[in-house]
């Protein structure tokens, strides 16, 4: 066989692995992306019911008013993240702030007999576990993203095609 059949034969396999290679780094990349969606689905849900909580509590424990200026503080930083690390930073802010709200919340039998407050720590309740499932999505998506553009031989493709690897959301 002819020297110039063997060199157009192995270019032409280079050029399909090329593109298999790209449609699985492309396709993994477009999960990533949908279940960081979900997460943000998710992390809005739980900031709709917030105000309600505040509102609600700030009614029977108005001097808590460092609580109340800290969960606001949390939020607007969650809301305003530019990236996975400082998304997660914000969460892990906003969870501890929470944390303190629900203490607040305890100084007080009649809100928590209250079955408006019981209904918004239920909502709450339910985003969070709705977070850490998507959370736990993510992450797994992420991993096996980040396997392929650093393995071979993803990494030698990936840098040219312009993949990358994606931060985990640790909050």
């Amino acid at each position: 066989m002819p020297l110039p059949f063997i060199l157009i034969g192995l270019l032409v396999a280079g050029l399909v692995l090329l593109l298999l290679q790209y449609n699985r780094l492309l396709r993994c990349k477009k999960k990533v992306e949908e279940r960081w969606s979900n997460i943000e689905l998710n992390l809005n849900q739980r900031y709709e019911v917030l105000p309600e909580m505040l509102e609600l509590v700030q009614g029977y424990a108005k001097h808590e008013t460092a609580v109340f200026e800290t969960i606001a503080s949390a939020r607007n930083k969650t809301i305003l993240a530019a990236n996975v690390t400082e998304q997660a930073a914000a969460e892990s802010l906003l969870s501890q702030s929470l944390t303190s709200l629900f203490a607040v919340s305890e100084a007080y039998p009649a809100l928590k007999k209250k079955e408006a407050f019981r209904d918004l720590q239920q909502h709450l309740s339910d985003a969070e576990d709705a977070i850490h499932l998507a959370k736990k999505e993510y992450n797994k998506i992420v991993k096996q993203n980040n396997q392929r553009v650093v393995g071979f031989p993803g990494k030698m493709i990936a840098g040219i095609l312009g993949f990358g690897v994606f931060d985990l959301f640790e909050a």
